[in-house]
């Protein structure tokens, strides 16, 4: 009985926390009465057990020299026990979730771990806890701590740009941009498509400046309604427009300015004014026109007080003096006897008895008017020309004929008919030049005469020779000139 009480007191102490030298290793006694349990060790009901062992309730475990209630907060960790609202220490004890655990970390979902949050991550090239696997980790993308021209690819940093502050001046456009060149940065710098992690031109329209927008990462013409143009142009279909000049879109988007007018100002006006010539605000100075969309002087003879009035006067050469068409100088025997440029130089002073080389010249008496001179041997011209070439001969009987003018080259010769003598007189006339370098052969005839200003001969050589026995008639040139004589004697009279 002493034995048992001492054990029974011996196993009171170590259950009150009696100091352990009182303890002493004794073995268990066949009939479930302890004595003194090992160092550390446990009297479960009757029997020893070591520090760390589950007792024999299965709640509980021996520690300390006493079985501890298991799973509690501050309780023992107990071999298939779980620790309520916490999880187990590796230094056996349980612990409340979010409580420091012994070998460092933090106690999440019952088992201890790296870290809770940001503040457990001690270390500088780990300072992020990825709070899904509760470990400590260079970076995090939505918490992305990388240097500048780096981001956050999952748990670690790689190069890239992660905002437009990691972005400079020079652009490396995406390969699917083709190669083109770049046009330049938008209104807002370079900016960073954090989908690709690469610095771009542009992302939106309104990263570019006005009548600008964004199209492949880069910044090309054009507009939207959300995204204009500069100031006083219109966006027209996607474009920006000139709405003061544009001849498709004056004033509003699709005011089209019909053929001959322009967008002058926003307005469509004429361009055949001498204001807009052919183009807005084109003014033709003093003395122009605005012919066929060009200033034109209109002091010339081909648009002279207007546009397109030709000057052309009859028979004379034409002046435009001051807008007014008149003549600057009449043909060779043409006349402006009436002043009066419309009809141009209106009379011909070469046939006209009235005004014969001249205005108010009259020819008097029997006298005609030819080649501007007045001629008391006028000619009809019924005859035609009388023209003799070298090596011909020309036979006319006597009396009058009537040419438009005569010609009788070196070696031509005319003769007067001897079959038929009539009065005997070979009178030649001609309206116009009179040219004899041959020889008229009136052989037999009377001696002629040479009237003044008109070139004439003797008849009566046989052969038609100058100073031959009866005086034959040989012939020079000259306007007017005739020739007499006759085959039968009768008498050579002037002509011409």
């Amino acid at each position: 009985m002493r034995a048992r009480a001492a054990a029974l007191c011996l196993c009171a102490f170590a259950a009150c926390g009696v100091p352990e030298p009182l303890l002493q290793p004794l073995d268990a006694t066949a009939d479930g009465v302890c004595g003194a349990c090992a160092r550390d060790g446990c009297c479960d009901n009757g029997r020893c057990v070591s520090n760390g062992t589950t007792c024999s309730d299965g709640k509980s475990v021996c520690s300390g020299g006493s079985c501890h209630a298991c799973g509690g907060e501050t309780e023992l960790c107990c071999a298939g026990a779980t620790c309520h609202g916490g999880c187990c220490d590796p230094g056996g004890r349980c612990i409340a979730t979010g409580a420091s655990c012994s070998t460092g970390g933090r106690c999440a979902n019952a088992a201890c771990v790296d870290c809770l949050d940001d503040e457990d991550c001690h270390d500088t090239a780990h300072p992020r806890c990825d709070t899904t696997m509760h470990l400590c980790v260079a970076c995090l993308p939505a918490n992305d701590n990388c240097a500048t021209g780096t981001y956050c690819s999952s748990t670690s940093c790689v190069s890239g740009c992660r905002t437009a502050l990691d972005c400079v001046p020079v652009i490396t456009l995406p390969s699917n941009d083709g190669g083109t060149s770049e046009p330049g940065p938008g209104v807002n710098g370079p900016v960073c498509d954090t989908g690709i992690h690469q610095c771009v031109i542009c992302l939106v329209d309104e990263d570019c400046g006005a009548g600008l927008v964004c199209t492949n990462y880069k910044c090309v013409a054009g507009c939207t309604d959300e995204h204009g143009c500069a100031g006083g142009q219109g966006c027209c279909n996607g474009q920006c427009t000139e709405l003061e000049s544009d001849n498709q879109s004056c004033g509003v988007c699709g005011n089209a300015c019909g053929a001959g007018r322009g967008c002058c100002g926003g307005s469509c006006l004429s361009l055949a004014t001498i204001a807009n010539c052919g183009a807005c605000g084109n003014a033709c100075t003093a003395f122009s026109a605005c012919c066929s969309g060009a200033c034109t002087k209109i002091n010339t003879v081909d648009n002279c007080g207007a546009c397109g009035n030709v000057c052309s006067p009859a028979n004379g050469t034409p002046a435009c003096n001051f807008g007014v068409c008149g003549i600057q100088i009449c043909q060779v025997g043409f006349f402006d006897c009436n002043k009066n440029p419309a009809d141009g130089c209106e009379l011909n002073g070469s046939s006209d008895d009235a005004n014969c080389g001249g205005c108010g010249v009259h020819c008097e008496g029997a006298t005609a008017c030819t080649a501007g001179v007045c001629n008391p041997f006028p000619s009809t011209g019924a005859e035609g020309d009388l023209i003799v070439r070298a090596g011909q001969t020309q036979v006319l009987s006597s009396g009058i004929h009537d040419f438009g003018q005569i010609e009788i080259d070196v070696g031509g010769l005319l003769i007067l008919d001897r079959s038929s003598c009539g009065d005997g007189t070979l009178d030649l006339r001609a309206q116009g030049d009179v040219t004899i370098a041959g020889v008229i052969d009136v052989s037999g005839a009377a001696g002629g005469s040479v009237a003044s200003g008109v070139n004439g001969g003797g008849g009566g050589g046989a052969l038609g020779v100058a100073n031959a026995p009866g005086l034959d008639g040989t012939f020079f040139s000259g306007p007017g000139a005739a020739a007499s004589g006759g085959a039968c004697g009768g008498s050579g009279l002037p002509s011409g």
